[in-house]
């Protein structure tokens, strides 16, 4: 289906993150329009009880479906050892090699062992920094740096879940990221365009005085291709900066 403003949606989309609870009701995925898609197991929600959901389902889950995603990431909690009791019963169950998660808070607490035991293990990590815990940006650039050091010793590639601040992909060679950034734009009227290598966001009023297209012209799917666009174009354009440094880190 083409768009008035933008271009053709592609057939194949390359890299998707999918979340468990969306998922388990599900007798398969696309993977005709999927080729790499990476399992979230909505652990925050999951042990917040928002959810009705636990690690006996997402082990059931991961035995019938494994096979279909290329990534796998634990149930993490913010227990460090049921977490780690959740990555073993995981790899022990189902036989898949699981994502392990680090979290800030666990380098809070002054646990970098565990940071170095995933990257010696584990060819890929996750980081999160865990919702609902203040963080400043200088415990971010003392979190990220200490995570970043760590890898690159023992060439382990590394996910940020759930971000796409500017600075922080400037400054650090992620492999991969995920965030719904682009979309929540949307839900907010809001609108996004990628220039002068940044990020920057425009009330519809704004939109429409500066580029002559009125938002209530525009279809919703129009409204998330253009602020998918922007996104897009911010991770193309940090993707070919950090490819000049660190192409052989990433391979």
């Amino acid at each position: 289906m083409s768009s008035k403003y933008f271009k053709e949606d592609r057939d194949i989309i390359e890299n998707v993150l999918v979340a468990f609870p969306e998922m388990k009701n599900k007798k398969d995925i696309p993977v005709k329009k999927w080729t790499s898609v990476f399992l979230d197991s909505w652990g925050f929600s999951i042990r917040n009880k928002w959810l009705n959901l636990s690690i006996d389902d997402y082990i059931e889950y991961v035995k019938k479906f494994g096979d279909k995603y290329e990534i796998i990431a634990n149930m993490d909690t913010s227990d460090t050892e049921e977490t780690l009791a959740n990555q073993k019963r995981l790899e022990d169950e189902t036989w898949y090699k699981i994502l392990p998660v680090y979290h800030w808070s666990e380098l809070k607490e002054g646990n970098k062992e565990l940071m170095e035991y995933y990257c010696k293990n584990y060819d890929f990590v996750a980081l999160w920094w865990v919702a609902g815990i203040g963080m400043s940006k200088s415990e971010k650039r003392y979190y990220l740096d200490f995570c970043f050091r760590m890898a690159i010793k023992y060439k382990t590639k590394l996910h940020w879940f759930g971000i796409t601040s500017y600075w922080e992909l400037l400054r650090y060679p992620f492999y991969t990221i995920d965030s719904t950034s682009w979309l929540q734009w949307v839900k907010f009227n809001r609108f996004t365009t990628f220039k002068n290598w940044k990020i920057i966001k425009f009330t519809a009023d704004e939109y429409r005085k500066k580029y002559w297209i009125d938002y209530s012209k525009l279809s919703y799917k129009d409204r998330l291709l253009l602020n998918y666009n922007a996104y897009q174009n911010m991770a193309d354009y940090i993707t070919k900066l950090h490819k000049v440094k660190w192409m052989e880190y990433w391979k």
